[in-house]
């Protein structure tokens, strides 16, 4: 597991060498996207303001310069110029000047431009004064080079830098915000019957956010725990001081209201808490450039991205040859870990009244040199040609050579029944906070028939409560609970066991294994 603060130090390092990039954008998988960028100013001596202002997510916006030159970082709301979109707004942007309009119903006239309002116009014309509709103009002529912008009536949130007056150097701006992101997508190509395949991965993403104008981007793998992510930064967002109180608190009554966030507006005793994130990551590619950050991958599309708020793209990550087989899968239901499910002296404690489901999967290493991220699978196969979809499931986080396992469809020619049955009984064997346990073994069997016409490899799990005793076939015992584990109706050891068995074409095989739980009386 790697911190938070691993992210932050490893951008920090770029944050003043983007001279030459318009942004860099790291984009997480959970719709998140990390921005390092030289924002639009408008300057004023040295005061400049922002105009296009994002939705920061509490705790993430900072600005610089190569000089450290910044004084002071506000917002508050101006009236702001905007191009003009329309023939109405154009006549806006011209107040006083002299022009020619043409309208819709083929007349024409000079006048000078007076007063706008909503939808309509005032003009001064040689015999007086003239109003017009909004959708009475087809053109516009003008005597003089006309202005292209005008102020808004209404007002926006502006962000203001003041900088030292001696300074010219550029701001750069950095922060978090959501609405971007992309899913990861495979394609497994089983090219032959003997193993060989070929898998593609790609990246599908989407950007909400913000237009994103010649930006480096980072796709990163490993999705970071941030705690006021639900939070927007107090200096570009319109909440109140109370709204933004109540949901730093936990007193807003959403989704977040039973976090524990309220330390960051009291004393803590605690210096730093370290909230850690899930690790997961990818591949290589001669074109797609993997940098390893310690638990973090960043895929570099190579050159620039340009792409428009709501627009989608895909990029492709990884293509790699595979070598896979076919492997049949069934995983048996576990004995109860509630001793009342079983009836006290009955004979017989379970058994499976189905055979249980088997599923064809395919299984492949990865020797891609990268572990390859969680995401949807597309299985198909080339056939002379022709490729035929097989099915569609999920490719499960894998660690670099560990084995993939991919879901194909269920198998109705191999069968697998499971019984099971109590052997013996040693009745008030232990006493835990004024309940008695019986000591019960179980004997358990598990009876298998390959139907198809060629050797086939079937695994086969099971999550047993009790101490397991001995098998006929080879197992795999694996714990999974420690022995002091204990619920209200349960007192023994959790495991799982595994089995891994050929099958010759039409073989049948039966497993005898045993066990012993105790039962709460």
């Amino acid at each position: 597991m790697r911190h938070l603060f691993l992210l932050i130090t490893c951008t920090v390092a770029t944050f003043n060498a983007i001279s030459q990039t318009k942004q860099t954008i790291s984009v997480f998988k959970n719709g998140t996207g990390f921005f390092v960028k030289k924002p639009d100013l408008k300057w004023k001596g040295n005061i400049g303001i922002i105009e296009s202002v994002p939705d920061a997510l509490f705790g993430t916006v900072w600005f610089s310069t190569s000089d450290n030159a910044i004084k002071t970082t506000s917002s508050d709301f101006q009236k702001i110029a905007e191009k003009a979109s329309t023939l109405f707004e154009l006549l806006k942007a011209n107040m006083g000047k002299r022009v020619k309009i043409n309208l819709t119903s083929n007349e024409s006239f000079e006048a000078t431009v007076d007063r706008i309002e909503l939808n309509y116009a005032t003009l001064k014309t040689k015999d007086g004064w003239k109003t017009i509709a909004d959708n009475m103009i087809r053109s516009i002529d003008f005597m003089d080079q006309p202005n292209y912008e005008f102020i808004q009536d209404k007002t926006k949130r502006v962000i203001t830098i003041e900088r030292s007056k001696s300074s010219s150097a550029d701001v750069d701006m950095m922060y978090m915000q959501n609405s971007i992101g992309w899913v990861p997508c495979y394609q497994i190509d089983l090219k032959d019957d003997n193993g060989k395949g070929a898998l593609i991965l790609s990246a599908n993403f989407s950007n909400d956010a913000e237009d994103l104008q010649n930006a480096h981007l980072n796709l990163v793998v490993g999705v970071p725990n941030f705690m006021y992510a639900y939070l927007l930064s107090p200096l570009t967002s319109n909440q109140s001081v109370q709204q933004f109180i109540a949901m730093l608190e936990g007193r807003s009554g959403g989704y977040y209201s039973g976090r524990d966030t309220r330390g960051i507006t009291s004393q803590s005793m605690a210096n730093v808490i370290e909230r850690s994130y899930n690790k997961e990551d990818q591949e290589n590619n001669e074109e797609i450039k993997v940098l390893s950050k310690e638990d973090l991958y960043f895929y570099e599309i190579p050159g620039v991205v340009n792409l428009k708020k709501g627009a989608r793209a895909i990029y492709e990550l990884i293509r790699a040859d595979i070598q896979y087989e076919h492997i049949y899968e069934a995983t048996l239901l576990p004995n109860s870990n509630n001793g009342y499910d079983y009836t006290y002296n009955a004979n017989q404690v379970g058994k499976d009244k189905k055979p249980s489901e088997v599923w064809h999967s395919i299984q492949f290493k990865n020797t891609t040199g990268q572990p390859l991220t969680t995401g949807t699978a597309m299985i198909v196969k080339t056939e002379q040609d022709i490729v035929k979809p097989m099915s569609q499931d999920k490719l499960n986080y894998t660690v670099v050579g560990g084995r993939a396992k991919i879901k194909m469809t269920l198998s109705p020619d191999i069968e697998v029944f499971a019984k099971e049955e109590e052997k013996s009984r040693q009745e008030k064997i232990k006493e835990k906070d004024g309940y008695y346990y019986d000591l019960v073994t179980i004997e358990a069997k598990i009876n298998i028939h390959n139907h198809k016409n060629n050797t086939v490899k079937l695994n086969i799990d099971r999550q047993v409560w009790g101490d397991m005793q001995n098998c006929s076939e080879q197992w795999k015992v694996t714990k999974l609970a420690p022995d002091y584990y204990y619920s209200s109706y349960y007192y023994s050891k959790k495991n799982n066991v595994a089995w891994d068995i050929n099958l010759k074409a039409n073989e049948e095989k039966e497993i005898t294994y045993q066990y012993k739980v105790y039962l709460r009386r």
